[in-house]
């Protein structure tokens, strides 16, 4: 049931002890710290990589969070050997950012939409294209994809735990604010 969040924790250095540990701490019924962004992680390096803002973060419990958002690129720009897609991410006129990528996986947990949105108004104009992948839950939905206010795209996915029967509900979520966009997850 495990064995993708086992070889992602194994890719992000996470060491055979802890993973266990993780596992044990999930089939008690707890949340990683990685499923929140809202928890401080113990070290965190952002860095650009294949035409994404990338953000891999490591936390106390030993568990871990990849986030992305899609870079823009200039429409004719000779700037597209790796990019994700010549179709992907672009500049529009006046601070649009058009057909952007928003992701986050915590070996568990994939999120991820696409989203435009105007980094001189702040404002996102729309989400869509929600993917996930939740392990450990016997089914999942998306329950909400939209934008609540202004500057927020968000998605919401509800998921019928297997290992302790519970539900519960995990969100992504791209603010744009001060001219920058930025991604949060919980």
């Amino acid at each position: 049931m495990y064995s993708e969040a086992q070889i992602f924790l194994t890719e992000y250095g996470v060491s055979l002890e802890t993973q266990h540990a993780l596992f044990e701490k999930l089939e008690k019924g707890e949340k990683w710290d990685s499923f929140s962004s809202l928890v401080e992680p113990t070290s965190s390096e952002s860095y650009v990589e294949n035409g994404y803002e990338k953000t891999v973060a490591h936390y106390n419990d030993g568990s871990v969070s990849v986030s992305r958002i899609e870079l823009p690129i200039e429409i004719g720009s000779a700037d597209l050997a790796g990019r994700s897609s010549p179709s992907g991410c672009s500049v529009g006129r006046d601070g649009a950012r058009n057909n952007c990528t928003v992701d986050t996986w915590v070996g568990l947990i994939k999120l991820g939409f696409k989203a435009n949105y105007n980094v001189n108004s702040n404002r996102v104009s729309n989400v869509w294209g929600a993917t996930w992948a939740i392990g450990g839950s016997c089914s999942s939905s998306l329950v909400y994809l939209g934008t609540p206010n202004r500057n927020l795209g968000q998605m919401t996915v509800s998921a019928q735990m297997c290992a302790i029967p519970y539900a519960t509900a995990f969100n992504l979520a791209v603010t744009v604010s001060g001219g920058k966009a930025t991604k949060s997850w919980w």
